[in-house]
């Protein structure tokens, strides 16, 4: 009789210390999760201002390209008017 209850007491803390093995790798893999959920949403933020940056990089360059365009047309054009073109 006194043996199991000895191998029930080492059955409890044996499935006691599973658990808190368990619940320990639980608490960590969610740490992991919230890490990389972090680091995507700082991916994300950073592609969304390259993007924007390129998308503004080409709108200087368009303008540039116009205004360009704009004074060359003005230098040839004794009147000073822009062509329906170029407008």
């Amino acid at each position: 009789m006194k043996n199991n209850e000895n191998l029930i007491v080492a059955m409890m803390f044996c499935l006691m210390a599973g658990l808190v093995f368990i619940g320990v790798k639980i608490h960590k893999q969610n740490e992991l999760l919230r890490n990389q959920s972090a680091q995507q949403k700082s991916i994300l933020k950073q592609q969304s201002e390259l993007k924007e940056s390129i998308r503004k990089s080409g709108l200087v360059t368009l303008m540039g390209s116009l205004l360009e365009k704009v004074e060359k047309e003005l230098n040839q054009n004794p009147n000073r008017k822009l062509s329906d073109e170029t407008i």
